[in-house]
């Protein structure tokens, strides 16, 4: 008679024949353990457990190295977003700070036995007033060009304009400020200059509204007795803060 096999006859047999080894080792490990030393089973179990310790040591510092990396991209994170929020903030009072500068200068014909009568016209182009708007101007008429800024400088210290106070300047208005010289004009002086060079030069120093200090360098000159002036390759400089402090 021919032999069928039912469906999962093979697994049953290849389970029971693993069941069968797995319960013979045991058997042979419990037998073995039953006449084991005393000092050899205290040797075991300090292994065993040595073990167990090392293993546990090994996951836990994986767990912390992990924990570690998580903090530090967080913390890497966190002051990168700090340094985001703090350039906004520095781009917002940018934006909506007071800008002042020149914007015209102009010097009235000499007449003989008067003195130079010049002005520069400021104006504040941000968005928001400039307080505390004190300019300080100077004027001289030279027979050769200014040749570097620390010769303007030297120029600086003989003397100018008094500081005038104009207060507030609004955004976007002009504020002339007039300019007289010294000495009155002979004609001889007024023969020499056709050809000699103007300088008006100066600073102005302000406050904006978040009451931040700054000071605006500026230079212009020209050439003869009319004309438009030119700016100076040097001392212009359209904004630099000083600490207050």
């Amino acid at each position: 008679m021919k032999r069928i096999l039912l469906p999962g006859a093979g697994f049953s047999r290849i389970w029971g024949s693993r069941l069968a080894y797995f319960k013979s080792k045991f058997h042979e490990r419990r037998a073995k353990y039953e006449h084991e030393k005393p000092q050899d089973r205290s040797a075991r179990r300090t292994a065993n457990a040595t073990v167990v310790m090392s293993i546990f040591t090994v996951v836990l510092a994986s767990v912390s190295g992990g924990t570690l990396w998580i903090l530090k991209r967080q913390l890497t994170e966190m002051h990168d977003g700090g340094v985001d929020t703090h350039n906004l903030a520095v781009a917002a009072k940018l934006d909506q700070r007071a800008w002042v500068g020149y914007g015209l200068m102009t010097l009235e014909t000499p007449k003989v036995g008067d003195v130079a009568h010049a002005a520069v016209t400021y104006v504040n182009t941000g968005r928001t007033p400039a307080k505390n708007v004190a300019p300080l101007t100077r004027f001289r008429v030279l027979q050769t060009m200014v040749s570097s800024e620390t010769d303007l400088l030297k120029l600086s210290k003989e003397g100018g304009s008094p500081e005038t106070i104009l207060g507030v300047m609004y955004p976007n208005m002009p504020y002339p400020v007039p300019i007289e010289g010294r000495d009155k004009f002979n004609e001889a002086d007024l023969a020499a200059i056709v050809d000699w060079y103007t300088y008006l030069w100066g600073e102005v120093r302000y406050r904006d509204v978040f009451d931040e200090p700054h000071t605006m360098e500026f230079c212009g000159y020209r050439k003869g007795l009319t004309g438009s002036f030119l700016q100076c390759p040097f001392h212009n400089q359209p904004d630099y803060q000083k600490n207050p402090n």
